[in-house]
């Protein structure tokens, strides 16, 4: 009879492989077991995302004949069209070649204006305003999908690590490190907790504070004096990060990592050495801050990052834990009442300063103007009608104008403006509908109801950026005290004319193709395990189809401002650009279509009353409402035609909190909306027609 052992021996050992086999796949998701010591010394360098641009303030010449139209537009052979402009209408149409005008049911997106020409044998007029609100779906669109299918794995995987290592940290923490210690771990756990919920490994002795913080901070409401200086109004979910539960998710924890920052030494210290010990924290750590950095601007906080060189002075190249305790001094400026202008907190990440901010805060002040006004902005940016506005402003605070003229003096030379990011690059094209025009243009651009126009279509793009980067931007807080063509014979039904701004189109074609090389150098860093390859992405393929269209209307302006007739192709693509338009951003199944209007909160300002206990809060809201409709007399060869297209509006208004943009739809929607400035106006306001008795 054969031994039974050797059989038994050979399943016990084949248990224990499949054990071990089950040891090892479980250890790959366990934390490391060493803890490393902190790395000063490797900094761990991102290259430059997006190289510097070289800007012009001079508009290409311009060869377009004036357009006159007779009394009653009998010269305009397409007419009959438009007989239900009202009188008004007519006469600024005549006098202006313009009329924009708010109809009382305005179409729900621009696309769809555009399409309902195509249907009504109405020639369509390509709005700048149209390029603009493409460029802000286009680029929300693309944003909303990175950051589900890489930043939010990258910043989990970032947490994740950093609280591991802090975990392993606290079993051989010096006790002159125990308490700074703590304060980390519980902000890594309220962090952790806001992003995955509360299946997070919280310690049972701070486990009642982390669900008081996460609490709060949900519901966007707490104290004003709280341990971690958190300003709860600010956790209100807005903009695209309320359309599901993990981008609110995100929303949350990344602003709480933004805003629970330290000012003590010892604590900034220990996050640093966590992250410099942690190499795959450490890369994720860089690449999150470059990437943001190439989205919207600077930072507006030292991060960890941004002192390792004074802790490399400080500590050595590769200090103990233990080394970490007893220095209180080794951030030298920064503990300071006087601080730089990056400020005291040092957060895990920072939030970014976009250009704007420092026109905004350039034109404000603690005794004369407590609130910038847009139109500083636009002055700023080349706009001379924007500036004449202000006239009445500067009367009061004759400091402004020389504020104003520093300002537009600085976005010339360069000194302010950020090329070196897809959100500044989009404020700079701005200028193009602020800068004048000459002789040579057309009609309808020459006058100053021209100029308030452009300011409107600026100002509207302003707050659907902002709105757009809402989590990113740190908005300012101040505390006060040849080509021949056959267009006699093209029907005028299939023709379309393009807004002659080509300089426009051109950026914002940049701005897209930045975006896009900004994705793609962030995801081909693999920071996150089996993420999609994102140049393989709709998102991807939209923005490009987005730079094709913009590039296209490029042509098409350049060709109106030099006098070349178009191609029947060309006026073809022109008559059916609603079409184009909705297969980029209405096709199924690509980008779910809000409605048109937005908010932003541009401008925080807390005013302090001596001798009181109280103190009284105010924020800038900027947004754009309904879209409006604009008529443009053009030429079609020999005939005069009347074209059709759609126009943002713009809205701002004082706020005593931030707002999301269901709330301000609903306020339009009601009619309890604040009125908007007189300069963004329509020229028109068509009232509904009353029924009559018997209809």
């Amino acid at each position: 009879m054969r031994s039974k052992q050797p059989i038994v021996a050979a399943t016990a050992l084949t248990i224990l492989i499949g054990f071990y086999n089950i040891a090892q796949a479980q250890e790959k998701n366990l934390p490391d077991k060493i803890l490393l010591e902190p790395s000063f010394k490797s900094v761990f360098e991102v290259p430059e995302l997006l190289s510097e641009l070289s800007l012009s303030f001079e508009r290409s010449k311009g060869k377009i004949r004036p357009v006159r139209l007779k009394k009653g537009l009998a010269n305009a052979v397409n007419r009959r069209k438009f007989r239900w402009l009202p009188r008004a209408a007519r006469r600024q149409l005549r006098r202006l070649g313009f009329a924009v005008i708010r109809q009382p049911f305005p179409p729900a997106e621009f696309h769809l204006l555009y399409i309902s020409n195509q249907y009504d044998g109405i020639p369509s007029f390509v709005t700048s305003d149209s390029a603009l609100h493409l460029t802000h779906l286009l680029f929300d669109h693309a944003l909303q999908k990175v950051e589900e299918e890489l930043m939010i794995p990258a910043l989990t995987q970032l947490l994740a690590g950093l609280h591991q290592q802090a975990l392993l940290l606290e079993k051989q923490v010096p006790k002159q490190l125990s308490k700074e210690l703590e304060r980390l771990l519980l902000k890594l756990e309220i962090a952790r907790w806001l992003l995955e919920g509360e299946k997070v490994n919280v310690a049972s002795s701070r486990r009642a504070q982390v669900e008081q913080e996460v609490a709060r901070i949900t519901e966007a409401s707490g104290p004003d004096k709280n341990p971690l200086e958190l300003a709860y109004p600010h956790f209100l979910v807005r903009g695209h990060y309320t359309k599901n539960e993990q981008l609110k998710r995100y929303f949350r924890a990344h602003l709480f990592i933004t805003q629970a920052g330290t000012k003590d030494p010892q604590e900034a210290a220990l996050l640093l050495g966590l992250a410099t010990s942690h190499k795959k924290s450490l890369r994720i750590l860089a690449w999150l801050e470059a990437f943001e950095r190439a989205l919207v601007g600077p930072p507006s906080s030292r991060s960890v990052l941004s002192l390792q060189a004074k802790a490399q002075q400080a500590f050595g190249d590769s200090p103990a834990w233990k080394d970490l305790a007893g220095h209180d001094n080794w951030l030298g400026d920064c503990q300071k009442k006087e601080a730089s202008p990056l400020g005291c907190s040092i957060t895990l990440l920072p939030r970014c300063w976009p250009a704007d901010n420092d026109l905004l805060v350039m034109t404000t002040d603690d005794h004369f103007r407590w609130m910038p006004d847009p139109l500083d902005l636009l002055s700023a940016l080349g706009s001379k009608q924007a500036y004449k506005l202000l006239g009445p402003a500067i009367q009061k605070w004759p400091e402004l104008a020389e504020r104003l003229n520093k300002a537009i003096a600085a976005v010339k030379l360069g000194d302010i403006g950020d090329s070196h990011s897809v959100g500044g690059r989009w404020l700079l094209s701005l200028r193009w509908l602020l800068l004048p025009y000459e002789k040579g243009y057309a009609s309808f651009q020459l006058s100053d109801a021209w100029a308030n126009h452009g300011m409107v279509s600026a100002a509207a793009s302003w707050a659907e950026l902002r709105r757009d980067t809402i989590l990113y931007v740190q908005p300012p807080i101040r505390h006060v005290w040849a080509e021949g063509g056959d267009d006699e014979q093209v029907p005028p039904e299939e023709a379309g004319y393009v807004e002659p701004v080509p300089e426009l189109y051109r950026e914002l074609a940049g701005v897209l193709k930045s975006f896009e090389q900004a994705l793609l150098a962030f995801s081909k860093e693999g920071l996150v395990d089996k993420a999609k390859a994102i140049e393989k992405t709709r998102a991807i393929q939209l923005l490009r189809d987005g730079q094709t269209l913009l590039g296209f209307l490029e042509k098409m302006a350049e060709k109106e401002l030099s006098g070349k007739r178009l191609t029947r192709d060309e006026y073809r693509k022109l008559g059916t650009i609603g079409d184009w338009f909705e297969r980029i951003v209405a096709g199924p199944g690509i980008i779910k279509l809000d409605p048109v209007p937005v908010i932003a909160d541009v401008y925080h300002c807390v005013v302090h009353f001596p001798g009181e206990e109280r103190t009284e809060k105010k924020v800038l809201l900027a947004a754009t409402g309904p879209l409006d409709v604009i008529v443009i007399a053009f030429r079609l060869g020999k005939r005069i035609v009347l074209a059709r297209g759609a126009v943002s509006s713009f809205y701002h208004f004082e706020g005593a909190a931030p707002m999301t943009d269901q709330e301000w739809r609903k306020l339009l929607k009601e009619k309890k909306a604040p009125a908007q400035p007189d300069w963004a106006k329509p020229i028109i306001q068509l009232a509904p027609r009353k029924r009559r008795t018997g209809d």
